[in-house]
């Protein structure tokens, strides 16, 4: 269907919508009473040929969030120690100047 319509009630809570790249949301038919919103770099007007969401509902003391998928993280290996110096110069239990 090309338009999508999501009903929300929430109370101290949080949402999170992830959708489809490429798709919009209208966040503007929430009531909402101490919450927020948030639309990362997503457009509210329905685009031809792309889906659309509509958010509709109660949010109090929540937040809503839409965004889209993150692009997956290279996995890299590390130390969980960080560097240890060694220094052979002073002792340990002894202050420098």
């Amino acid at each position: 269907s090309p338009v999508v319509e999501v009903e929300v009630f929430l109370r101290g809570s949080g949402t999170k919508l992830i959708l489809p790249e490429g798709c919009t949301a209208d966040l503007t038919a929430l009531s909402l009473t101490g919450s927020a919103t948030r639309q990362k770099d997503i457009g509210s007007q329905p685009q031809p040929g792309r889906t659309h969401f509509v958010v509709h509902g109660e949010v109090r003391g929540s937040s809503v969030r839409v965004s889209y998928p993150r692009p997956p993280r290279r996995w890299r290996w590390y130390w969980p120690f960080g560097r240890r110096r060694q220094n052979s110069t002073v002792s340990p239990g002894v202050m420098r100047p």
